[in-house]
């Protein structure tokens, strides 16, 4: 999905009035996080599939280090609810 989400968040963040600070996450081991979007201190992840049958599962390093956050899967299926 690309450079897509970057312009989803910016839109989404833009219209919204919200403020929002936007990661990626990578070890050195290869573990990743597609994309974060920080808001009131709480992290978002979203990992972004194609194939929507592939299990998306967050890295237990990222879990460990920030274990208050909330993991999305994004395919295309529901991408529609990350637009909103």
């Amino acid at each position: 999905m690309g450079k897509f989400h970057d312009l989803r968040t910016k839109k989404y963040i833009e219209y919204q009035g919200l403020y929002s600070n936007t990661y990626f996450w990578r070890t050195h081991a290869q573990q990743k996080i597609d994309h974060i979007e920080e808001r009131d201190g709480i992290l978002h992840p979203f990992e972004f599939k194609w194939n929507e049958n592939k299990k998306a599962k967050i890295p237990a390093t990222f879990a460990t280090s920030y274990p208050q956050q909330t993991f999305n899967m994004v395919t295309p299926a529901n991408y529609t609810d990350f637009l909103v």
